[in-house]
C-alpha cells in the first residue's frame, strides 16, 4: 500500500472543489482537538474564530486583527489536514493516491477518492472535508481584507506615482506584467512599493528596497561590481545584476559562500533593482505560495 506522507498543505487551491489533502505539523491528529504544544480545545479555538469572524463587521477590525485572524485560520487548517491525513493513512489505496503520497479529493462528491475503497469512517471524513472547505473560504476572505488594508495604506498621490512608473516600464521594457501593490500578503508585515511587483517569464520580481524593509533586512549596493547584498539576521545573499547565480552564506567571519543557481535574474528597471521574490524569501527560510483563486502571493514566516 502506498504510504500517505506527512507533508504541508499547498495553499494554492482555494474555492476549487478539488485540492490536495496533505498532513501538516501542529495537531496530534487523534481527533481530540488539542494542539501538540498547548491545551486549547477545538471548541475554544472555534469560538475564537467565530469572534474574529464577527469582528470583521466592526470598526475595531484592523490590519493587526486581520493578521491574527489569518494566523488562527492557517493553524486550524493545518491541524485539520493532519487529522484528515491520519484518517486516510492505512485506510485507502485507490484512485487519488499520487506518487508523492498525496490524496486528491473532490470535496463536493468525495471525488478523487473512491469511497468504496476507503475502509475508515466515511461520515466523519466527509464532515472534516466540509469543515476544511469552510475554513478555506474564511481564510480567502481574510486575505481579501488584508489586501484592502494594504491598498488603503497608499495615498492617491502614491498610487498615481506608481501608475506613472508602470507606464514607463511598459513603454521602455518588454516581457513584464505588473501585479497590484496589494498582491503580496504576509502576516505582521506590509510591503510598501514605489515600483509594483512585476512578473517576467512566470517569476515575480520586486524592488530590493521593498522586500528588505518589509523583512527587516539590510541592503547594500556595489555599483562597480553591480552587486546587491542583502543581510537578514545571520544570512547573507549576494546577487549580481544579469546573473542567475547568487552567493549565499552567513555573517560569520571566515564563512565560505556557496553559489546557488536560480531560474531568473536580478535586473535594473526604472533605476530600481528588482529581485526574484521566491528565491530571496525561501533563502531566508520563508515559505512562498501562490493563491490562484485570489491571485495573492502568500509569504509565511
Amino acid at each position: 500500500m502506498k504510504k500517505i506522507l506527512a507533508l504541508t498543505l499547498a495553499l494554492l487551491m482555494t474555492f476549487s472543489s478539488t485540492f490536495v489533502v496533505l498532513a501538516a505539523p501542529g495537531g496530534n491528529g487523534k481527533g481530540n482537538g488539542q494542539t501538540s504544544g498547548g491545551d486549547t480545545t477545538k471548541i475554544e479555538r472555534m469560538q475564537q474564530l467565530q469572534e474574529m469572524k464577527a469582528l470583521r463587521k466592526s470598526e475595531q477590525y484592523t490590519r493587526k486583527s486581520v493578521d491574527a485572524y489569518m494566523r488562527m485560520l492557517r493553524k486550524e487548517i493545518q491541524m485539520l489536514i493532519a487529522q484528515i491525513n491520519e484518517m486516510l493513512e492505512g485506510n485507502y489505496d485507490g484512485p487519488g493516491t499520487t506518487t508523492s503520497g498525496a490524496i486528491e479529493i473532490d470535496i463536493t462528491t468525495g471525488g478523487g477518492i473512491d469511497l468504496d475503497l476507503y475502509t475508515g469512517d466515511t461520515e466523519t471524513l466527509l464532515a472534516l472535508l466540509a469543515q476544511l472547505q469552510e475554513l478555506r473560504k474564511d481564510i480567502n476572505l481574510a486575505r481579501f481584507d488584508a489586501r484592502a488594508f494594504i491598498r488603503a495604506s497608499y495615498s492617491p498621490g502614491e498610487l498615481e506615482y506608481i501608475q506613472n512608473i508602470l507606464d514607463g516600464i511598459y513603454s521602455r521594457y518588454s516581457g513584464f506584467t505588473a501585479l497590484p501593490v496589494d498582491s503580496i500578503v504576509m502576516e505582521d508585515v506590509t510591503f510598501k512599493f514605489d515600483v509594483p511587483p512585476l512578473i517576467k517569464n512566470g517569476r515575480t520580481l520586486i524592488p530590493v528596497r521593498s522586500i528588505a524593509e518589509g523583512l527587516g533586512a539590510v541592503v547594500t549596493w556595489d555599483g562597480v561590481k553591480q552587486e546587491v547584498t542583502i543581510v537578514r539576521e545571520n544570512k547573507v545573499i549576494i546577487l549580481t545584476i544579469g546573473e542567475s547565480v547568487a552567493k549565499v552564506g552567513t555573517v560569520n567571519p571566515g564563512n565560505d559562500f556557496v553559489e546557488v543557481p536560480f531560474d531568473s535574474q536580478a535586473e535594473i528597471v526604472m533605476s530600481r533593482t528588482i529581485l526574484p521574490l521566491r528565491f530571496i524569501a525561501e533563502t531566508f527560510g520563508l515559505t512562498v505560495e501562490w493563491d490562484a483563486q485570489t491571485r495573492t502571493i502568500i509569504i509565511i514566516e
